[in-house]
Order: structure tokens, then C-alpha cells, then sequence
């Protein structure tokens, strides 16, 4: 690791004085701060070939295909940082990431092997009690249909890891609900970001919730049309957008309240209880993860708009 890496193990520290020769290929090593303390980029030599021309260069963190790490993400935890003009606001789970990366921990095989337990119907509803989240990671379409009363839905067809590690809480164990075959998929990529406190998945699948048993719950879903319909009617909806402030500001339904899903959590006070919202993002993956979040708490006058403020057909309005 990086010379300023601290750890709990023992590691080699690799400095850019000190390289690493294997056979005829050479690595030297740069000190990269600035995503994490103890970054480091790798320049990778032939020997053979050119010793005085590197080959490739192994960016790590620091330099990605069409971007760049951002330094400001490890600020969380007590290190001085600029303020990057127009960045989005930096997911959760990056601060918290960078701390058990220095700790011993299992490997991420090992954390499947003890995640992916098949659990019973029964054995989820009683993990729910015991305050476990239901995290369902369906299509949003399907999650609409359907789904676990009290169960949070973030689809792995969009940015799953991100929103998981923003918005659900590391400690709080998790059962998954999956299509069956991708419970692993579900599990893996939640292990990548740290979030390996996963107590199993539900067997059978969506299937399972066509059982009496089965607490289950539906959301609303319409389009634009049928939105822009009820809003010309006598008491139109309170419309909820849950996009980033920017977006919100570039491009807009009139008189829409923009509180962005990373914020919704901590805000949730301010939407009223008593009135009927309509929730939208940009094309209907964060909406339906915000109306999994507010039916939790207790809303149950929501409508999802399916396919975002892309299908709204009226006028719309800028900053």
C-alpha cells in the first residue's frame, strides 16, 4: 500500500523511491494523494523492451476512463478539502469505505458464503420484526405491482450500489428480495461497497408473494398524460421531485417541490401527510425508491410517475 497508509495489518509501505521488480517487468510506484491519503498510481515498465519507457500506467482511484477521482470524498472523516464547484453530492458509504480498507476483514467470498442463506418466508417476516430492512432490488415496474409491505426497493438495473450505499444505514442487517438468480449479484454488489451485513434472501423469489401469507403492498404508477389529466382537475396533487437541486433547477414541472432523494430521509417532515403526492425523478428509478422510503414512514396517498419528468407532456419552467 501506499506509504501513508495506516493499518491495521501489516503491509508493505511502497514509496516512489523503492521500486518492484518481477522477472523483467519493474513497477514504480507514485504517490497519488488526494482520493485517499495513501493513493498511489503504478508505472509499469518491460525491461526488455524500453527500461527508460513505461508501458502502462495504474491509475487506481486517481484517474478513471472519462474522469477523475475526486479528493473531496474522504473529507468525511476529518481531512481538509476545497469545496469542487458543481460536484454532486459525494454517496455515504465513500468515507465510510476508505476506513475498513485498513482493517482486517473477511474476504468478500466469505461474506457471500454467509450471505446467501435461502430464508423462508416466515424466517424473512420474523427478520423484519427484529428490525431488519426488506431491500427488494426489482425493476421499479415490478416492484409497483407488488411487493413486501415495509420493504425498500433499489432496482439493480440503475445505479444500485450508489443509492444503496447513500441511503441505507451499514449496521442495519438486510434480507434481500431478488428475481431468482440474481440474489447473488444483489449480494456482491453490496459487498463491494462494505455492506456486507446481509442475512440471507428470500427463497422463491417474487413468487413467493402471491402466497396469503404474504404482507403485500402495491404503488400507483401513471404516466405523463394521465398526470397532467389530474392536474387540471379540482385538487391536483402536490408534485414531488426528487432530483438533484441542479436538475431540479435546469428543468422543472411548474410549481413541483424539489426535495433530492439523498436529502429525503432527513426532510421527510416537511412533506405533508394528509395530501396525495405524485413522486418523480428524471425517468422513474429514484421516484420509485423515494415512494419505497415515504411508504415506510407511514405515506400512503402516493403516485409513481413512470418515466419521469422525460414523459411529463405540459409546459415545464427553469431558474
Amino acid at each position: 500500500m501506499g506509504a501513508r497508509a495506516r493499518t491495521e495489518f501489516p503491509v508493505t509501505p511502497m514509496t516512489e523511491d523503492e521500486p518492484l521488480v518481477l522477472g523483467s517487468t519493474r513497477l514504480r510506484f507514485l504517490e497519488t494523494p488526494g482520493h485517499t491519503p495513501e493513493s498511489v498510481c503504478i508505472l509499469v515498465d518491460d525491461l526488455e523492451k524500453d527500461g527508460g519507457r513505461p508501458q502502462a500506467v495504474l491509475t487506481g482511484d486517481t484517474l478513471f476512463i472519462g474522469d477523475v477521482g475526486r479528493p473531496d470524498l474522504f473529507s468525511a472523516a476529518d481531512l481538509s478539502a476545497e469545496e469542487l464547484a458543481g460536484q454532486p453530492a459525494a454517496p455515504a458509504y465513500f468515507a465510510l469505505d476508505a476506513q475498513p480498507n485498513r482493517q482486517e476483514r473477511p474476504i468478500l467470498e466469505d461474506s457471500l458464503a454467509r450471505s446467501l442463506r435461502p430464508l423462508s418466508l416466515v424466517e424473512l417476516l420474523a427478520a423484519q420484526k427484529e428490525g431488519a430492512k426488506i431491500l427488494d432490488v426489482r425493476d421499479p415496474h415490478d416492484y409497483c405491482r407488488k411487493h413486501l409491505q415495509g420493504s425498500m426497493n433499489i432496482g439493480l438495473g440503475g445505479k444500485y450500489a450508489t443509492w444503496a450505499g447513500s441511503l441505507l444505514d451499514p449496521k442495519e442487517p438486510l434480507v434481500i428480495l431478488a428475481e431468482s438468480g440474481r440474489e447473488r449479484e444483489a449480494a456482491l454488489r453490496l459487498g463491494r461497497i462494505g455492506f456486507d451485513i446481509v442475512l440471507g434472501y428470500l427463497a422463491g423469489g417474487p413468487a413467493v408473494l402471491t402466497a396469503p401469507e404474504a404482507p403485500t403492498a402495491t404503488l400507483e404508477r401513471i404516466d405523463g398524460n394521465e398526470l397532467q389529466q389530474r392536474m387540471q382537475a379540482g385538487e391536483p396533487p402536490l408534485l414531488l421531485d426528487v432530483r438533484a437541486a441542479a436538475e431540479h433547477a435546469a428543468w422543472r414541472m411548474p410549481g413541483s417541490l424539489n426535495v433530492p432523494l439523498n436529502n429525503l430521509e432527513e426532510r421527510m417532515a416537511e412533506l405533508p401527510q394528509d395530501r396525495h403526492m405524485v413522486v418523480s425523478c428524471l425517468g422513474g428509478y429514484r421516484s420509485t425508491i423515494a415512494c419505497s422510503m415515504l411508504a415506510a414512514r407511514g405515506y400512503d396517498h402516493l403516485t409513481d410517475l413512470a418515466g419521469g419528468i422525460r414523459a411529463w407532456p405540459g409546459p415545464t419552467e427553469s431558474d
